[in-house]
């Protein structure tokens, strides 16, 4: 990582892949499956665009889950696991 212009190496900590991980896909799994089990929100649309329900459920997970970090805040979590 560069912080401040200096370069920083350090050792990675932390399991390959996250138990939250998993449990954030079960969980985007059910609630999705509850989503489109319910016919009335099939075909229901985002107001003021075209995306269908599936669309939005998806364009809602991402924008809760994505955002840019900063390096300082992925060097811990890097260094922390």
């Amino acid at each position: 990582y560069e912080v401040n212009d200096v370069l920083v190496e350090i050792q990675l900590t932390g399991e390959p892949f996250s138990p939250t991980t998993l449990r954030h896909i079960g969980a985007l799994r059910i609630a999705y499956g509850a989503l489109m089990k319910n016919n009335d929100m099939k075909s229901l649309k985002m107001p003021g665009t075209n995306l269908t329900s599936e669309q939005t459920f998806f364009l809602a997970y991402a924008q809760t889950q994505c955002y840019q970090r900063q390096p300082i805040s992925q060097l811990l979590r890097t260094q922390l696991g």
